[in-house]
Order: structure tokens, then C-alpha cells, then sequence
């Protein structure tokens, strides 16, 4: 009788245990071929800041089943509006975006963005290292390319925004490989100039075109945006960005997380990098529940 008693009474804290514990369920992570923040072969994720920051969250999340997939930042979105449940890293924050997507508190940080021309080019943008991306987009002898799904901060955004009808402005949908993309365009003389992502110079470098580029910065911004994690705005995006807010404060303090970001820059601006750093990411994440 005992022997029966003790096997129920395992039988039943096992249970007990599993409910707690939930059923795995599959999430989907995107992610875009987008080098520094994901590095890809043959379109499979293989490397890059992203990649390691997201094996840290899968990591401290092991009751559920981490999927990551290839997805255009447009399908992501609507797959969001869709409250399907997909967790995305890097994205930034936009009033639009905030309708239907939850965010965690900031993990990624980005330099600031670059107006990108052909060297030979350049005495036409500017005199100096500056222009002003305004009137530049209001010279209809330029050819602007604008990528339509990527955010550079609300007053870049709605620069742009103010220009978008113009037809000098090739409007550019899909976010795969991005930067060789857009650099391919400007250097066959397709485009006069575009705005640089974080992994535009190291493109350039790769695809030997480096010397070729002029990068101007932009009068009307010259400030870091920081990106997050996003889920979709139901109870179980709610969820599941409490738990990856957790991850993110235990990790964020630790020296690996802020070296992960200094390839984005020279070693010059390195300490300007970690000043930024410490006030929009690190700080946040120090902060009480």
C-alpha cells in the first residue's frame, strides 16, 4: 500500500510540476540578411550582434521552442497586426508601430545615420561634411532612394514622410540585403544618394567600393536611436516581453553586451559610443520594474 501511495504522490507532483512548467510552444523570430545585425549564408542566420543577443534570450527562455525565419520587415508587421506569435529583435519605435506592437525596453543602440554619395559627387550635396536632408530632397535633380520599411527616427521619418510624393524619390519595399543592395544602385549611378544603415560602411568595405563613397552628416539629426524587442500587442505578447524584460536586465550590465555594438563605429568615436550607450540602454535597463 505504501509502494502505491508513494508512486501516485510522484505521479502527482510530476504533474503539478508540467502545469507549472506549460506546454512548449513555437515562437517565430525574423530576421533580415542585414550585416552588422544579422549575418547570413545562403540566407540562413549565421552570425552578427542580433544573432548573439537573441541566443542570450533564447537561452534564459527554454520552455518554449525558438524559430528563427527569414521575413521581410513588411511581412513581419503584418504578421504582428495578425497577433501572431512571432518576437522580432532591432526594431525601432514609431507612433504607428505602438498601435499594435508591445516593446521591451531598449537593447539595441545605432549610429546615427549618414547621408551616403558618390565621392565624385559630392561638391553638389555640400561644401562642407553637412547637408541639409530637406532641401536636398527638394532638388528635383536628385534621385533620392528611400527605404520604405526602415525607421530612422521620428524626425528623419517625417522629413521623409513630407517628400515621399515626390517623383525624384525611388521607393525601395523589400529589406532584403538592404545595404549592397542600395549601394549597387548608387555606385551604377541608379540613385544620387540614400541614408546609411548601421552595416552600410562595412558593405562598402566588402564590396571594395569604400573608397568610391562620400558620407555626409544630416543638418536636422545627429542623435543615436536605440531599437527593442517587439511582440504583438495581445496577453501574449504582454507575456512574453515581461520575460524577455527580465533577460535584458540581468544582461544588458554585463561588458560582452555594450562590445557587441563597437564594431558600428571607429575606435575614435568609441567613447562617444559608450556615452550614448550607458544613457539609452543601460540606464533604462537598471531601472525598477
Amino acid at each position: 500500500m505504501s509502494r502505491k501511495i508513494l508512486f501516485v504522490t510522484t505521479m502527482v507532483l510530476a504533474i503539478a510540476l508540467f502545469s507549472q512548467r506549460g506546454v512548449a510552444e513555437d515562437i517565430t523570430w525574423p530576421y533580415i540578411c542585414f550585416s552588422p545585425l544579422y549575418i547570413c549564408e545562403n540566407d540562413r542566420l549565421t552570425g552578427g550582434y542580433a544573432h548573439d543577443i537573441l541566443n542570450v534570450i533564447w537561452r534564459g527562455m527554454p520552455e518554449d521552442n525558438h524559430v528563427s525565419q527569414m521575413m521581410p520587415i513588411k511581412r513581419m508587421l503584418t504578421f504582428a497586426r495578425q497577433g501572431k506569435h512571432q518576437l522580432f529583435y532591432g526594431l525601432y519605435k514609431t507612433p504607428e508601430r505602438e498601435k499594435f506592437l508591445y516593446y521591451s525596453i531598449p537593447c539595441r543602440i545605432s549610429v546615427p545615420p549618414f547621408i551616403v554619395v558618390r565621392k565624385e559627387d559630392v561638391s553638389g550635396f555640400a561644401k562642407g561634411d553637412t547637408a541639409s536632408l530637406d532641401k536636398l530632397l527638394s532638388n528635383p535633380g536628385l534621385n533620392f532612394l528611400l527605404l520604405k520599411s526602415v525607421s530612422f527616427g521620428k524626425k528623419i521619418d517625417g522629413i521623409l514622410e513630407k517628400h515621399c510624393e515626390n517623383p525624384q524619390i525611388s521607393i525601395e519595399y523589400d529589406t532584403t540585403d538592404m545595404g549592397a543592395k542600395s549601394l549597387k544602385l548608387l555606385t551604377r549611378k541608379r540613385v544620387d544618394y540614400f541614408l546609411s544603415l548601421d552595416g552600410t560602411v562595412n558593405d562598402a568595405k566588402e564590396m571594395g567600393i569604400i573608397d568610391r563613397l562620400a558620407f555626409l552628416h544630416i543638418e536636422e539629426q545627429n542623435k543615436y536611436e536605440v531599437g527593442y524587442i517587439t511582440a504583438p500587442r495581445t496577453p501574449w505578447g504582454r507575456k512574453k516581453i515581461q520575460q524577455v524584460n527580465t533577460i535584458l536586465r540581468q544582461e544588458i550590465p554585463k561588458p560582452y553586451f555594450f562590445k557587441l555594438f563597437t564594431p558600428l563605429v571607429s575606435d575614435t568615436m568609441k567613447d562617444e559610443l559608450r556615452r550614448q550607450f550607458n544613457t539609452s540602454v543601460l540606464e533604462p535597463a537598471k531601472t525598477a520594474l
